[in-house]
């Protein structure tokens, strides 16, 4: 049996045959077939240690009846159905997995399925666990890594993309400003140069 607390209350993870039949009728999940691939080819292993989601419905199927005597509801709550009052129970027990919670019952979990496996004297399905825990969080990590290398990869054309628009502007601006100059300094001595021509024909009328 292992254990987590909310910050009030400790809650127990017992895995046996019983909690395993109990589980199977709420949610359909075969705790006993841990590596048996679904339609999609995913094992329950492998989903239970990556789906947040559905690992919270099987701890919750766990823990249903100790539920009923931690999770106390008011006295109007106490007036409905049955059922509207699973329901009460059920959010109650959700909104308290925090994500350091999260984690502490995540570790019991699956510590308490490795440990009902061993007793069994299947050890074989106990390492298959372990390393599907290992895989998954190597594969976080590697995961992390390449967003990373992705996100710099993606900064460093970026930052090529602005440095390319930026000397383009500059060219552009340098263009506009050198271009007019450089006709008027060429037309310039060509204008102010005088007519000889012209000065003899207007001498002679004067």
């Amino acid at each position: 049996m292992k254990t987590f607390t909310d910050g009030k209350n400790q809650w127990s993870i017992d895995i046996n045959v019983g909690s395993i039949k109990r589980v199977l009728a709420t949610t359909g999940v075969n705790l006993s077939l841990p590596h048996e691939p679904d339609a999609e080819g995913q094992t329950l292993a492998d989903r239970l240690i990556r789906d947040t989601i559905f690992q919270v419905d099987v701890i919750w199927a766990l823990l249903e009846a100790q539920a009923t005597t931690l999770i106390i509801l008011s006295d109007e709550e106490s007036k409905v159905t049955p059922d509207a009052q699973r329901e009460l129970r059920l959010m109650r027990f959700c909104d308290l997995f925090k994500p350091e919670i999260m984690k502490s019952a995540e570790a019991a979990l699956l510590e308490e399925w490795k440990d009902f496996f061993q007793k069994l004297g299947r050890t074989a399905v106990a390492t298959a666990i372990e390393q599907t825990q290992t895989l998954q969080l190597e594969m976080q990590t590697e995961g992390v890594k390449q967003l990373g290398r992705l996100q710099g990869a993606q900064a460093n054309v970026m930052r090529k993309a602005l440095t390319d628009q930026v000397d383009q502007v500059l060219k552009m601006a340098e263009s506009a400003t050198n271009g007019p100059s450089s006709e008027s300094a060429t037309e310039s001595p060509e204008g102010s140069e005088s007519d000889p021509a012209k000065s003899t024909k207007q001498l002679s009328e004067s």
